[in-house]
């Protein structure tokens, strides 16, 4: 059995070409000749399979979590893999100008993986530092078809500053790119699925270019596909600010409160700093995805003042 309380995993580092040190900073590892890009922080895909940091479950899997105490953990409804991944990416360069399938689109493009919705949390920018979403509206498909094969996609992409705290929604079959200088905590479906069109002329250092996909990329590509862009927060009687909500996850956002109240089965990620379960008196780090078990039915956290909480619900699939 597990136990009546959260449930922390550890971050894995995924080394990428557009990546920075600041994920090995803020985690404590050990600094690596290779740009770290993102932290995995909690993760059911065949990649990387996230481990419990806590003892009494003796490091498991979040699969082997699942499988062995599945409706105490996510509840009546589950199923395996779990339905969504969780990261934080630090771009210290610009990521390709890439694209998502659906689920449909996937099993013939990417077959195993899922189709791939996601939505990122801005958790930090540095100046003139660029998100790229959507094709801009006077720019037809065939118009950007044909700046695709010339080498000059970013002319037909919405060149957008953001602001340390929105929401962005990056449904299937939107082109994008996060350009450097951007730390995001991403929220998807559990898929490694990406199209690129256009890696900005990127060499790795055996002076080769990254693969381009883009008899795929394209064929999956949409102009503003439902939902896409900035999303408005929502205030909620509880407190919570509602940051986005697809048929996949939805994730909440807790700030200047000294206590808050999470209902389970729900994933919880505190930013800035460290918050405290008050049931068991433990503490969880910042930056790291804790899972409040069903059987908990619902947590009490203690917040410090400059405490942020993300707190990440999913649907099964």
């Amino acid at each position: 059995m597990i136990g009546a309380s959260p449930l922390s995993f550890q971050p894995w580092m995924r080394k990428m070409p557009w990546g920075g040190k600041q994920l090995t900073a803020l985690y404590g590892f050990n600094s690596s000749p290779s740009p770290v890009g993102e932290a995995w922080l909690l993760s059911d895909h065949h990649l990387h399979h996230s481990k419990s940091t806590v003892s009494q479950v003796d490091h498991l899997t979040l699969r082997q979590l699942i499988q062995h105490h599945g409706r105490d953990l996510v509840g009546q409804e589950f199923s395996l893999p779990f339905p969504i991944l969780i990261k934080i990416l630090d771009a210290a360069e610009n990521l390709s100008i890439q694209v998502h399938p659906d689920d449909d689109q996937s099993r013939l493009w990417s077959p195993g993986e899922r189709g791939k919705s996601e939505a990122w949390v801005v958790l930090s920018v540095e100046k003139n530092a660029a998100l790229y979403i959507d094709l801009k509206q006077d720019c037809s498909m065939e118009q950007f078809e044909a700046s695709v094969r010339q080498g000059k996609t970013v002319e037909c992409l919405n060149r957008i500053e953001p602001r340390i705290g929105e929401v962005y929604a990056i449904p299937p079959g939107t082109v994008h790119a996060i350009g450097a200088g951007i730390m995001l905590l991403e929220v998807q479906q559990s898929s490694d699925a990406t199209f690129r069109l256009d890696d900005w002329g990127r060499t790795e250092a055996d002076g080769k270019s990254r693969p381009l996909h883009v008899e795929a990329g394209l064929a999956c590509a949409r102009k503003s596909p439902t939902g896409v862009g900035l999303q408005t927060a929502i205030s909620e009687p509880s407190g919570a600010k509602l940051l986005v909500q697809n048929s996949h996850f939805s994730i909440r956002q807790w700030s200047d409160c000294s206590q808050v109240v999470i209902h389970a089965p729900a994933i919880v990620i505190p930013w800035q700093s460290d918050i405290i379960c008050m049931e068991t008196d433990s503490s969880y780090h910042r930056g790291n995805a804790t899972v409040i078990p069903a059987l908990m039915k619902q947590c009490t956290f203690e917040l410090q003042p400059t405490a942020v909480l993300y707190e990440i619900h999913w649907h099964p699939s």
